[in-house]
């Protein structure tokens, strides 16, 4: 769980003399030295999959000063300090100065590189403009989000009077769309459906996050994302999840008609850190898809299961024998019986996700109105393909059995830190 940390400079006199020194605008002579009293900040993060007090390391600031033409705070990083949790120290001291009452403060988190818990972004904060370019997330098919890195911002206005005793209050707010999916049988599904896995295909990736103040972006605490890359066209990814037998699991997931089966996410780490965005589902004309829209795909199997290890007459499916009972290959389809293989489906998808939110997606498989999805483009490089049986040849966008999978899609807010201690 999250709570407020404190960031705090380290007290040395030798460092405060040189505390704030703002350079003139046509020359790098010092135009003035104004040293008021020392800026601390109080700040909050809430809960996420990745960042909290126990892995956040450090994070960046910037301060801009009502009146003045170039950042006093500079992109300074604040660290963890050793042995007291909840405590940030920057390299120097930075102090309100006497003739400012009102100052602007941006930062971001993780900071650091990659490989140490950091998110890789291009930050670009200047009293012009403020924005983060060259974000993209992590992109694994096997892995999910594990890889992936939060990344939380925070902006906040301070004067004199609200910061009491130069405390200033940062609350960051996470700036990506955290995916979920997850999947069941419909109720009384005398199928049986194993999962091996799942993914979100043609997603956006590749954003850049500008600060905007109009009144439109109010309800996304002023978070504004584009996303195309430096020719102009707008990057792809698909991003999930491949199961292995490890932990002693097997390598697939078998759905039941009561609670949900989780695919991508869950305690595993695996939910997706996505860019927000608005993308359009995949569709489909005449056994072809008609663009490059987003999908969930997924690859499974699906089975009937009977008494009695005979079947009494033909059969439309291969059957094979399973202890007392015998078994229907119903998908993927094919002329003979094989328990290990499994075939692609999808659900066409149309997102609209926004900073800050987790989206969970929903599947019924099989049930009353349901049935198990459809032939999805021919995956490309990277995702499975032993014992995979390919979809029949201009069948993308029909049914694999009788429907489409069924499903809903639930939205919250990420949850904030409970028993926040009182930093003031």
């Amino acid at each position: 769980m999250s709570s407020r940390f404190k960031l705090i400079s380290p007290a040395t006199a030798a460092m405060a003399a040189t505390a704030l020194m703002l350079a003139s605008c046509s020359n790098d002579d010092v135009q003035v030295v104004n040293q008021g009293t020392e800026i601390t900040f109080n700040t909050q993060v809430s809960r996420a999959t990745e960042i909290n007090l126990g892995n956040l390391k450090g994070f960046r600031v910037w301060g801009l000063a009502e009146g003045y033409t170039s950042m006093f705070i500079n992109g300074e990083e604040a660290k963890k300090k050793e042995g007291e949790d909840g405590t940030y120290v920057l390299s120097k001291n930075y102090y309100w100065p006497n003739d400012v009452d009102k100052i602007k403060f941006w930062a971001y988190g993780p900071s650091g590189k990659r490989d140490d818990g950091g998110v890789e972004v291009n930050p670009n904060i200047t009293p012009d403009g403020q924005s983060f370019s060259g974000l993209k997330p992590h992109v694994s098919l096997t892995g999910g989000g594990a890889d992936q890195r939060d990344f939380v911002v925070a902006y906040t206005e301070a004067t004199r009077n609200t910061a009491g005793g130069m405390s200033v209050k940062l609350k960051f707010e996470h700036a990506l769309s955290q995916v979920i999916v997850q999947a069941k049988k419909g109720a009384d599904s005398d199928k049986r459906v194993r999962i091996k896995g799942g993914w979100i295909v043609n997603a956006k990736t590749n954003g850049t996050l500008t600060f905007d103040p109009t009144p439109e972006y109010d309800d996304l605490n002023h978070m504004k994302w584009t996303i195309e890359n430096e020719s102009g066209q707008v990057p792809l990814e698909s991003y999930g999840v491949t199961f292995k037998k490890e932990s002693g699991e097997s390598d697939y997931r078998e759905l039941n008609s009561g609670d949900y089966t989780t695919i991508i996410g869950g305690n595993d780490n695996s939910s997706l850190m996505l860019i927000p965005q608005d993308t359009e589902g995949i569709t489909f004309k005449d056994g072809k898809a008609t663009n490059s829209g987003a999908y969930i795909l997924l690859l499974c199997r699906v089975e009937e299961l009977h008494s009695g290890a005979d079947h009494p007459g033909g059969s439309d499916s291969p059957v094979g024998v399973e202890g007392d009972k015998h078994v229907h290959q119903l998908f993927p389809v094919s002329t003979k019986y094989n328990a290990e293989e499994y075939g692609y489906t999808c659900v066409p998808l149309t997102i609209d996700w926004e900073p800050g939110k987790k989206y969970i997606y929903s599947l019924e498989f099989c049930g009353t109105n349901s049935g198990a999805g459809v032939y999805p483009p021919k995956p490309g490089d990277g995702f499975p393909t032993d014992n995979v049986v390919e979809a029949p040849a201009d069948k993308e966008g029909h049914n694999v059995l009788t429907d489409p999978i069924k499903f809903s899609v639930s939205v919250s807010g990420w949850t904030e830190a409970e028993n926040i201690p009182n930093m003031n």
